[in-house]
């Protein structure tokens, strides 16, 4: 998961977060939930990747 880390300037604070492909692949179960949050970063990071 480290390669899915970044940093962000949080009032000049750094913040580890774990990015939306990271974040996609914490969501792989069978749950419904998980698989509607994949569904949602799928189609973020697809809109994302389009502009």
């Amino acid at each position: 998961m480290r390669a899915y880390i970044e940093t962000l300037q949080l009032d000049g604070t750094p913040v580890r977060i774990l990015n939306l492909e990271g974040l996609l692949l914490t969501k792989q179960g069978v749950r419904s939930k998980d698989q509607m949050d994949a569904a949602l970063l799928r189609r973020a990071l697809e809109t994302l990747r389009k502009k």
